[in-house]
C-alpha cells in the first residue's frame, strides 16, 4: 500500500478498481502497511493482500496471505503434504476444503503462536495510537532534519508513513549511514529493493529512518545530532 523507502500511501482502492476492469487479478503487498495503519481488504477490494510477520514486531519468517475464497477454489495447490489432502486412492486424490487444501505438512506452529502475540500487542495500544504517534515522530524527524544543512529529503508526499529518506549533499548514503550506526543509531542505506526508481530520480541510494510506536523525541534528537555529525565529517 505503500512505497517503502518513501513512505507513499498509495491509493490501493483506485488501482484494484482500474485493474479490474481490465479483468486482471490484484494482490497488493501489505508488508510496509500492516504496522503502520487500519487495513480493510473488503474495502480495497483485492483478490490477494499479503503482509510480515516481521514488520509488525512478530517473528521472522511469519506472515499473513488474504485470498478471496472464489479465487481460492479455482486454483491448484502448489504443494504437497499432509493436511491438504480429504483422499487419496490410487486413481485419484481429493484435495480438503479451503484453507487446509494449502497447508501442507506442519505449519510454522511456533512462529504463529508469536505472530499472534504481536497482533495482539498491536491492537493492545489501538492501530489509531500508533497512527497518532508515528504521524508525531515523523514530523519532529522532519523538522530536526531540516535544520541540518545540504539534507534533502526524497518523498514528501502528503500522505504518508513513518519513513523519512535522505541524502546529504555531497556524500554517499553508504557513508553517512555508516557513520549514524556507529554513532547508535539503525538506518538503512542504498536501493531499498527500488533500484528503477532511484535511477529514475537519479541518484545512488538514500539514508532511509524508519520510526515505530515505540521511539521518542529524544531518540530523533540524538538521530538528527548523528546525521548532523556525520554530514560535517563527510564535507
Amino acid at each position: 500500500m505503500l512505497l517503502i523507502w518513501l513512505g507513499t500511501i498509495n491509493p490501493v482502492h483506485e488501482m484494484v478498481s482500474e485493474s479490474k476492469k481490465m479483468g486482471a487479478l490484484t494482490l497488493i503487498d501489505g508488508a510496509q502497511s500492516a504496522p503502520h495503519m487500519r487495513i480493510n481488504v473488503r474495502e480495497i477490494d483485492c483478490d490477494f493482500y499479503v503482509l510480515s510477520g516481521h514488520k509488525m514486531y512478530g517473528p521472522t519468517g511469519t506472515g499473513v496471505l488474504f485470498a478471496r475464497k472464489s479465487v481460492m477454489e479455482e486454483m491448484p495447490p502448489y504443494q504437497g503434504g499432509g493436511e491438504m489432502i480429504k483422499t487419496v486412492t490410487f486413481k485419484e486424490t481429493t484435495y480438503n476444503d479451503l484453507p487446509f487444501r494449502y497447508e501442507a505438512g506442519t505449519p510454522n506452529i511456533a512462529g504463529a503462536i508469536g505472530l499472534a502475540e504481536a497482533a495482539d500487542f498491536m491492537a493492545d495500544i489501538g492501530i489509531e495510537k500508533i497512527e497518532e504517534i508515528e504521524h508525531h515522530l515523523t514530523a519532529y524527524a522532519h523538522q530536526k532534519l531540516s535544520e541540518i544543512e545540504g539534507i534533502r529529503f526524497i518523498g514528501t508526499a502528503p500522505q504518508k508513513t513513518s519513513v523519512v529518506s535522505f541524502l546529504i549533499e555531497g556524500t554517499h548514503p553508504t557513508d553517512v549511514g555508516t557513520i549514524i550506526d556507529k554513532l547508535g543509531y539503525a538506518v538503512r542505506t542504498g536501493h531499498h529493493c527500488t533500484q528503477p526508481l532511484m535511477d529514475k530520480y537519479g541518484i545512488p541510494g538514500t539514508v532511509r529512518a524508519s520510526f515505530s510506536a515505540y521511539n521518542t523525541t529524544d531518540e530523533i534528537d540524538g538521530f538528527s545530532n548523528a546525521v548532523a555529525k556525520a554530514a560535517k565529517m563527510l564535507r
